[in-house]
């Protein structure tokens, strides 16, 4: 007995000891990461501060080469070039993460981002944010932009924000297998139908993702599917009950065409239709047989028919699925006008570029894409900036010597930070009304538009010659 309690102690001794060196290892490393961290922050401070003292150096430069603006002005303008520069270069590394672009064609998105930009009321680092999403949800490289684009409108047009209306239309595009190049169409849809049913663009979509699949096992298209989801969100169906509801009830329709006799015969009855009739038209237009079983059961009562007793029959009694389609049928032609108008705007596909064209028109948006072309033009002169403070930091060279030969050896940038110091008041202060806004945002889209496809030098020069005439 004796021997057993001696082994266990040993057992124990051994056990302590182990959890010791345990702990002392997990000191070790921590003590390493705090000195690593330390370390880092050590050398981001110096990094921080040599960045400070060259920007300060480039602002006492420029005076002296005769800028008519005070240091303070000057400085501040720097930094706003290189954090709009940084800025973006980050929103671009998410884009490079999610698409494996390479290089060149990053380099390209970049320049289409910017340029974006000025046309809309969406940052670039939003826009970029968009297109890191869309290259997540799998979109080809070749319709990223086009794909974006349509998310930014839906972003400003819709109660959605980009990013919602991004991941689920993806998603409902997916189930469907719909063509990337009908984004746009769909999305023209979904605003008419927002526009002109009491329920939101919101609802519709999240509903319409509940009936992807269902819909698209029954043979409904893209705006036919929509189009139901309005109807039903209209009278105050919810997406997570609704979509279930209606999921049964198309599986209960397709199982009584594949199977003919009396489930069949119910079906076209309350329709109104032979069972002939009711197979063909759900064989070659299922949206209509369920529009016209709909509207039968809200003729129902009218009949003397209980609706409800009806269902029962027909084995669709869940409370669910009963309420949801007693739902549909009260509000009479409510589907049929959905399907009616969404296939007109699906055809037309201009609902959602009218609808973001008048939120364009508002001074608000005025306003901001004007800020989009300042950053445009902040983000030019920054990607000059950056490389050189780097290079500078590495060399440990005199700064204001640097600083000095810097401004010399460029001689866009002084009246490229007089242009950006001159936006910033702009921005501001809104120079108090937007009359004077809103032709300095002409004169700026006008010249930014022409020198995109210029160097940067160019770029910035067109900026210049904008904001300043």
């Amino acid at each position: 007995e004796n021997e057993s309690y001696l082994k266990a102690a040993k057992r124990a001794v051994t056990n302590w000891k182990t959890d010791l060196n345990k702990a002392k290892t997990a000191v070790n490393e921590t003590e390493n990461a705090i000195r690593e961290n330390s370390e880092a922050l050590e050398a981001n401070k110096n990094k921080t501060k040599a960045n400070a003292d060259a920007i300060n150096a480039l602002a006492a430069a420029m005076v002296a080469s005769g800028l008519k603006a005070s240091i303070r002005e000057i400085t501040e303008a720097l930094w706003e070039c290189v954090d709009a520069s940084v800025d973006f270069e980050s929103a671009m590394a998410g884009v490079a993460k999610t698409t494996n672009m390479s290089d060149d064609e990053l380099a390209v998105m970049a320049e289409d981002v910017k340029k974006i930009s000025t046309e809309m009321p969406v940052a670039a680092t939003e826009l970029a944010g968009i297109v890191e999403v869309a290259g997540q949800l799998g979109i080809a490289k070749e319709d990223l932009l086009s794909f974006s684009v349509v998310m930014a409108n839906l972003g400003v047009s819709t109660n959605m924000t980009s990013e919602e209306a991004a991941t689920m239309l993806a998603r409902f595009a997916n189930v469907t297998k719909m063509a990337p190049a009908m984004y746009e169409n769909l999305g023209s849809v979904v605003v008419a139908l927002g526009n002109n049913f009491a329920t939101t663009e919101s609802e519709i979509v999240t509903m319409g993702q509940r009936l992807a699949a269902a819909g698209e096992l029954a043979g409904l298209t893209e705006p036919e599917i929509m189009a139901l989801a309005a109807a039903m969100s209209s009278v105050g169906i919810q997406a997570e009950a609704g979509g279930t509801a209606m999921t049964q009830t198309l599986t209960a329709m397709e199982q009584a065409v594949a199977t003919g006799g009396s489930g069949l015969e119910k079906f076209a009855s309350v329709a109104g239709m032979s069972a002939e009739q009711f197979a063909s038209t759900w064989e070659s237009k299922p949206i209509e047989a369920i529009e016209a079983f709909i509207n039968g059961l809200g003729r129902l009562d009218e009949q003397g028919e209980s609706a409800t007793l009806v269902l029962e029959e027909m084995g669709l009694s869940g409370i669910r699925q009963g309420n949801m389609l007693k739902s549909l049928a009260t509000a009479s032609g409510l589907l049929t006008d959905a399907v009616g108008l969404a296939n007109t705007a699906w055809t037309e596909n201009t609902a959602l570029i009218k609808e973001a064209t008048t939120r364009y028109e508002t001074t608000e948006s005025k306003f901001k894409r004007f800020e989009n072309s300042v950053t445009a033009l902040k983000i030019a002169v920054g990607d000059q900036l950056t490389p050189a403070l780097a290079d500078l930091a590495d060399e440990g060279t005199d700064v204001v010597q640097w600083a000095t030969e810097f401004v010399q050896a460029n001689e866009w940038l002084a009246p490229a930070i007089s242009a950006v110091s001159a936006a910033l008041s702009v921005l501001l202060g809104f120079v108090a009304t937007a009359t004077v806004v809103i032709p300095l945002l002409t004169k700026l889209f006008t010249a930014l538009g022409a020198s995109f496809l210029a160097t940067p030098a160019g770029m910035v020069a067109a900026g210049i010659a904008a904001v300043t005439a």
